[in-house]
């Protein structure tokens, strides 16, 4: 038996929208970076060739890493959802273990994404 035939239909619903949403999340920025910026090419760039660039299409390049930033939050609904859908298979720990690594993914990720912006 799944774990999702336990949930309710519009928790199935919000658990789908969420891994849209997270779909969507990590690949927009990833496009957007790649056409504005050239990433991750420019990671291999002088500096000044990077900073050039990131000026030439701010707007667009920062949109990318908001949008970033939004992935990283999503994981703590994301893990949520999925440790509930998972909870017939294995009662506690392992979902509890699955929330407490989205919300440790999430943080790490927003605080790796800031440290670039300051």
């Amino acid at each position: 038996m799944n774990g999702t035939a336990n949930l309710i239909p519009h928790e199935k619903a919000t658990t789908i929208a969420i891994l849209i949403a997270e779909f969507a999340t990590v690949t927009i920025p990833v496009i957007i970076l790649g056409k504005q910026f050239n990433f991750p090419d420019i990671l291999r760039k002088p500096a000044k060739d990077a900073f050039s660039l990131f000026h030439q299409h701010q707007p667009a390049i920062i949109a990318g890493y908001y949008l970033f930033l939004l992935s990283s939050l999503l994981y703590i609904p994301l893990c949520y959802t999925l440790a509930k859908s998972f909870s017939s298979i294995n009662q506690g720990s392992a979902g509890n273990l699955l929330i407490g690594l989205g919300i440790v993914t999430a943080v790490f990720q927003v605080i790796g994404l800031f440290v670039g912006f300051l």
